[in-house]
Order: C-alpha cells, then structure tokens, then sequence
C-alpha cells in the first residue's frame, strides 16, 4: 500500500526543521513537511488525502485515510490561541473527503496581525511502522493538486 499526500493549500515546500516549534521541527508528532502559504488572504484549504475527517480543530484537522493513516494539517504556529479567529470550518467530524475537497476557509493575516508564524505544517501520524518520502522539492511552489509525500508499509 503506498498513499499519496496532497499539499492542502498553496505556497513554498520547505522540510519540518524549519518550523519555528519543536514539537514539529523535531517530528516529535510526526514525519512529515511545512508549507509557506502563497498568500495571507482568505483561502481554502483541501484534504491531503480520501478518508474521513477525524478531528476539525479550526486551526487544525486530522484526515484519516482509507488505507487507515491519519494526516495533520496544522495551520500556523500557536494558533489554537487564535480562538477560532481567521479560520471557518467547511466539514465535519466524520465526513467522509476526497483529495484536494476545501475543509476550510483560512485568513492567514489574522495570525500575522497577532504576531503568529503561519508555516503549515503537514504531519503523517501514527508513523512508527511507514515509510514516508518527499516527493516534491523542497523550496519549490505546490498547490492542492500536487503530490508532496508518500506514505508506504504500516
């Protein structure tokens, strides 16, 4: 079984290390990469993978994919602080997606104004047992329809 993780929105592809927190710098939750967003306006942002919306946290989500590994998708760094500010969820808990289907909308301005890093980092969970590769370079542009990590094994 090898999965293909969809980038969830557009921007630059940069590896974890560079995220300004070390619980994802140093994929102590997970493998994974961080994406820069394209612009700070109103956008949306897609599921990575098929599956169903385990958690929708508004600043972030977890998507569960068919074959059974779960994806985060953390937008910005300490934006659970936020509130809920910026960011309008379009799914549920429990909904079942498709790749590259909006889950939300996010205005990554609102964490800029509040002094908030907005690196999305994109996480492969429960990881022990996969191979993960990056199969999109690093510094490079990606959008939604772009394949940025391979998930094998597990």
């Amino acid at each position: 079984m090898t999965l293909t993780v969809h980038a969830p929105l557009t921007g630059r592809l940069y590896p974890l290390e560079v995220v300004d927190d070390p619980v994802f710098a140093h994929e102590i939750v997970g493998p994974g990469v961080a994406i820069m967003p394209a612009t700070h306006e109103r956008q949306h942002v897609y599921s990575p993978v098929d599956g169903t919306v385990a958690k929708m946290m508004g600043h972030a989500f977890v998507v569960v994919s068919r074959s059974g590994v779960p994806v985060l998708v953390h937008m910005g760094i300490n934006t659970i602080n936020l509130d809920g500010a910026g960011f309008e969820a379009i799914r549920r808990e429990g909904d079942s997606v498709r790749a590259g289907d909006p889950l939300l909308h996010w205005t990554p301005q609102v964490a800029l104004d509040a002094g908030l890093a907005v690196t999305v980092p994109v996480i492969i969970l429960d990881s022990k047992t996969r191979s993960i590769d990056v199969v999109a370079d690093y510094d490079a542009q990606v959008t939604n329809s772009d394949a940025i990590l391979t998930v094998s094994g597990g």
